[in-house]
């Protein structure tokens, strides 16, 4: 393309052609030696250059050090503002506590309300109280702002003082997400208190909102009204849900325009089920979502009812627990005890049975569904669940399997049988697949009679990919493998060419790690 601005080539094209292009020329790093080639063209995609940027804090001492240059704030539209020191927490004459000191707030008040075009704010802070009162107050008082995200943690002093907070303004996407999910935590009651008047304030408003479920005040989620929320996510620790009083259906009746509901909830173990979302005493129960598009769950109750009342919107379904099972393969480098040594997870990872996902499936009356997710653990109704994955949800164009057999079984997967249960599924695209090899390279019975486990695995799982490829549909463009080592996980990603007579090759597209983050924020799946 001729960057020359002055050609005819450039000239004809509009801003909003312009800005199009430049958008798509940042994720790859393209735009920053394009807007250096001459003035004129730097000035034309400042606004796109510029439009998300990152401030670290290593202190309060001169805020605006910390920011890019004024002379930019007009381009800025969304700033990641990350804190890397502990706030400063004193009481004041009267008994307020506050953070300290006072003239550095006002300064960082200041540099934020100069921002002029400034509505996303991303803040991320991993320190040990969380975010003061008084701080967040500032953050939220900026007149623009439309969109929060909060990674780290809300104020957890237990004698944090509340004032009352006008003037918020009307934000749209509210994302709190507490850093290092993956431990069960404990909400302390002044972050309980925090979240409890910001929701009360934002509820009109809110489109978007992410929260923790430890933290979240379930007595008074219908009590307010939620005419715009559109996507609603909660994950977590469960105990707070199983002793909110009500089921959840009653919870959540008063966000009627929901299209994303994802409750990614764990229990501790030891501890009781969550429940029914939907139990079947709950006889004041109405489907309060309509327009429900996409529905991710955790956990299937025995006597869950709400399977049989989805909409005909739907058209994602995650079945699968939190966390991923697959973690307990890895080496627990993810969470330490005290002393620094590795520690076990608290969670207790449920897995369902196929006989408990069958009966899901076939209560929804969905054919329409594109996208299924299932995570389970493989007894002899697996090969009868998949072929009711293909009756129910005919016009599939995603599956995604993680079945999980026992440490003592050893026998080949049924690549054959799963890929013959799941043929009449014209309209697959994207098949994602686990086929929990893994247990076999640690396993004394496969050592003793294989002398390269590792090349053997991977023939099991070239073997399985070939079965897929011959046996599915002509629609079927890729398939994917999850692969777990001792640290990490990674996708391999498998293309499927087909020759005249019908013949299939498989070969290796790309390998990458699984995406579990929001906005590039460290996510656990």
């Amino acid at each position: 393309m001729n960057t020359n601005l002055g050609s005819p080539t450039i000239r004809v094209l509009d801003d909003d052609c312009l800005q199009l292009i430049f958008s798509l020329l940042r994720p790859g790093g393209y735009l920053r030696p394009l807007s250096l080639t001459c003035k004129r063209l730097r000035e034309t995609c400042l606004n796109v250059l510029f439009a998300r940027c990152m401030a670290v804090v290593d202190s309060l001492e001169d805020p605006a050090q910390c920011f890019p240059p004024p002379e930019l704030w007009r381009y800025v539209r969304t700033l990641h503002l990350s804190q890397r020191f502990e706030w400063r927490i004193r009481r004041t004459d009267s008994g307020e506590v506050i953070s300290d000191p006072i003239c550095a707030e006002l300064a960082l008040s200041e540099v934020l309300h100069g921002i002029p075009n400034l509505t996303g704010l991303i803040y991320t802070d991993t320190k040990e109280y969380g975010i003061p009162w008084r701080i967040l107050q500032i953050l939220l008082s900026i007149p623009q702002l439309r969109s929060f995200d909060l990674f780290g943690r809300l104020s957890v002093s237990d004698d944090a003082a509340l004032k009352p907070t006008p003037n918020l303004p009307p934000i749209t996407s509210f994302r709190y997400v507490p850093q290092d999910e993956r431990k069960g935590q404990r909400s302390s009651p002044s972050e309980k208190r925090i979240l409890g008047v910001l929701l009360a304030k934002l509820a009109p408003t809110l489109q978007v909102l992410h929260l923790p479920c430890e933290s979240v005040p379930f007595r008074k989620l219908d009590r307010w009204d939620w005419p715009c929320l559109h996507e609603f996510y909660l994950r977590g620790d469960g105990r707070r849900l199983a002793r909110a009083g009500s089921p959840l259906i009653l919870l959540l009746r008063r966000m009627q325009c929901l299209r994303r509901l994802s409750l990614k909830l764990a229990r501790c173990q030891g501890q009781r089920p969550l429940g029914a979302i939907w139990p079947p005493g709950c006889t004041d129960a109405v489907m309060p979502w309509p327009e429900l598009e996409s529905l991710t769950l955790s956990w299937i109750d025995p006597q869950e009812q709400l399977f049989g009342h989805l909409p005909a919107t739907l058209r994602e379904l995650r079945l699968r627990v939190w966390p991923r099972h697959y973690y307990l393969y890895l080496r627990p480098t993810w969470t330490f005890s005290e002393g620094g040594q590795p520690a076990a997870p608290s969670w207790a990872f449920d897995l369902p049975s196929p006989s408990s996902l069958m009966r899901a499936i076939q209560e929804c009356q969905v054919s329409t569904l594109e996208c299924l997710e299932l995570e389970y653990e493989v007894d002899e109704n697996n090969i009868p669940m998949l072929r009711s994955i293909a009756q129910s949800f005919p016009r599939l164009r995603s599956l995604q399997l993680y079945p999980y057999r026992s440490e003592e079984d050893f026998s080949a997967v049924p690549s054959e049988n799963m890929s013959k249960a799941l043929s009449p599924l014209q309209d697959l695209q994207t098949l994602r697949l686990f086929l929990d090899f893994f247990h076999l390279k640690e396993s004394d019975h496969m050592l003793s009679k294989v002398p390269d486990v590792a090349a053997f695995v991977d023939n099991l799982s070239f073997s399985a990919l070939r079965h897929f490829a011959r046996r599915l549909t002509p629609s079927l463009r890729s398939i994917h493998i999850l692969l777990v080592s001792d640290e990490t996980y990674t996708w391999e990603k498998f293309g499927i060419a087909r020759d005249a007579a019908g013949n299939t090759t498989v070969y290796r597209r790309d390998t990458y790690v699984p995406t579990h983050n929001i906005i590039g924020i460290a996510d656990c799946e």
